[in-house]
């Protein structure tokens, strides 16, 4: 799961970058050659979904999501501990409940061969990253989980 985490902030990134090079060539076909891409907000828009969900993974996995440090540093050991697997146990559910909402959705789009409206780039494998990182979210929260009771089960055996 690491080194798929690891993949994925990558093409995450590559996307990041991807946009950055999109909207800098637009700014320059618009504003010196007088010949804007019609395309490029639709190509960012594209590239900014893939990098959020291509991150969901590895943020998950290393627990780098944001956090009220009111509610993850400061009350006692007991307490952060219950609200780590509450917000597993609750990130788990929602990305459950998206992967079985999206399934069929790509479905949809895999039937009817979807396009995009302006560069008619196929949606197919950009649809395709939503139930991926769904499925691959919930398996880091489990793993998540699993560190948790370890680590549980470790202080308490050591008491």
């Amino acid at each position: 799961m690491q080194l798929i985490s690891r993949w994925m902030v990558t093409l995450a990134a590559l996307a990041g970058l991807g946009m950055v090079v999109m909207v800098s060539v637009g700014v320059v076909m618009r504003y010196f050659l007088n010949s804007p891409l019609n395309f490029t907000e639709e190509v960012v828009g594209l590239l900014l979904s893939a990098s959020l969900f291509l991150m969901l993974p590895y943020l998950t996995l290393h627990d780098k999501h944001v956090q009220i440090t009111l509610l993850t540093q400061h009350p006692s050991k007991q307490v952060r501990w219950s609200l780590k697997i509450f917000k597993h146990l609750v990130t788990l559910a929602f990305f459950a409940w998206m992967l079985y909402e999206t399934v069929p959705w790509l479905k949809f789009a895999i039937k009817l061969n979807l396009k995009t409206e302006i560069s008619r780039l196929p949606l197919l494998p950009w649809m395709a990253i939503l139930p991926i990182s769904f499925l691959l979210t919930s398996i880091a929260s489990l793993l998540c989980l699993s560190r948790i009771r370890r680590s549980s089960a470790d202080s308490s055996s050591s008491h």
